[in-house]
């Protein structure tokens, strides 16, 4: 059991956006039901260290701004809505209240730095750049990591049948290229 307690007494994990909505999302719930925030309390408990990149702080702003429009365009949003607001609908709130609760983690002056900072005070996950080991690998690797998240993305948004924004496909394959 020492051996166990050993292995998982310390460690970096680099956590992805997909990893940090889930933890938004826990807000609306009871703190006695927040399973998935427990966890990352255990974790840091238990030594683990946990971080983001700025691209993964971007793309936390963009989903939050993304779903502060659908929920002003309810009525005539086409697609599926974004991960926070459906879960905040699925709670039985009001659209209308979608964008002041979001004030929870993200203001309107400073959103990066905000988000940052509740990420940092509620769970200890700290922003850190990985710029220098990203240019550390060699060209060739870089390119090549960078090329299968632009398809991985690209065929993402193709599948379900949404218009492929070039832009915003490559910023998703750099933050993802990045983090890999």
């Amino acid at each position: 059991q020492k051996a166990v307690e050993k292995m998982f007494s310390h460690g970096e994990i680099w956590l992805d956006t997909s990893a940090i909505l889930p933890l938004l999302a826990e807000e609306l719930m009871e703190t006695e039901r927040r399973q998935f925030q427990l966890m990352f309390r255990l974790a840091v408990q238990a030594g683990i260290e946990f971080f983001v990149t700025d691209g993964v702080i971007e793309e936390l702003d963009r989903h939050i701004q993304n779903a502060c429009l659908a929920s002003r365009r309810s009525g005539s949003w086409e697609g599926r809505y974004p991960f926070l607001l459906e879960t905040f609908l699925q709670t039985g709130r009001s659209v209308d209240e979608f964008s002041s609760w979001t004030e929870l983690f993200r203001g309107q002056n400073r959103p990066i730095d905000d988000i940052l900072d509740f990420l940092r005070e509620s769970f200890q996950i700290q922003g850190r750049s990985l710029e220098a080991p990203t240019a550390a690998a060699t060209e060739d690797f870089r390119n090549a990591v960078q090329e299968a998240w632009h398809h991985i993305h690209e065929r993402r948004r193709e599948k379900l049948g949404r218009f492929v924004e070039p832009i915003a496909v490559n910023r998703l394959g750099r933050h993802d290229t990045e983090n890999y």
